[in-house]
């Protein structure tokens, strides 16, 4: 695992071998990155459920100001983090108690909790929506198992979905 492009370009990322958490495949992180790409610059970045930290890191190479990246286990995050020259904070605590405290708000927030996890995506997501964590122009991309889609029928804002293999993403433009 590498970052893609920018400022640490092929910097290698440590991650556990651990077979229960799952890091985002490159081709979804290229992709989501060409999605956003025009937003990066200059943007506050929300890595929920961060695991390695490999999308704030990337946001971060790409010209992002700011990231915060939340998980539960922020280790390898930390790890990951000690190249890197911008400004970031690492919060460790459940996402959903991270959220209920928020008093940020980010331009793009990337959110990859653990796909049977159903929980967490509904109050997570009911969260950011209610509390305005995202920005009225901001970018939510939520990665997910891809027959999970149903998961984002309850919330009334338009998305688009994306397809990789058993990953897919779901893009919220505010």
């Amino acid at each position: 695992m590498q970052v893609i492009s920018g400022k640490y370009k092929r910097r290698k990322l440590v991650f556990t071998k651990n077979v229960e958490l799952r890091p985002t495949k490159q081709i979804v992180k290229e992709s989501v990155f060409n999605i956003i790409q025009g937003r990066v610059e200059g943007a506050h970045f929300l890595d929920l459920c961060a695991g390695s930290g490999s999308m704030g890191i990337e946001a971060l190479s790409r010209g992002a100001s700011y990231a915060c990246f939340v998980d539960l286990d922020i280790k390898y995050i930390q790890r990951n983090l000690e190249f890197v020259e911008e400004p970031y904070d690492v919060k460790r605590g459940k996402v959903e108690s991270y959220l209920n405290y928020c008093k940020e708000s980010f331009d793009i927030i990337f959110f990859d909790p653990p796909y049977d996890r159903l929980d967490i995506y509904e109050k997570s997501l009911k969260l950011i929506f209610d509390f305005d964590i995202l920005k009225s122009d901001g970018i939510l991309v939520c990665e997910f198992r891809s027959e999970l889609t149903y998961l984002f029928n309850q919330f009334s804002i338009d998305y688009q979905t994306y397809s990789y293999g058993n990953s897919s993403i779901a893009v919220f433009n505010l």
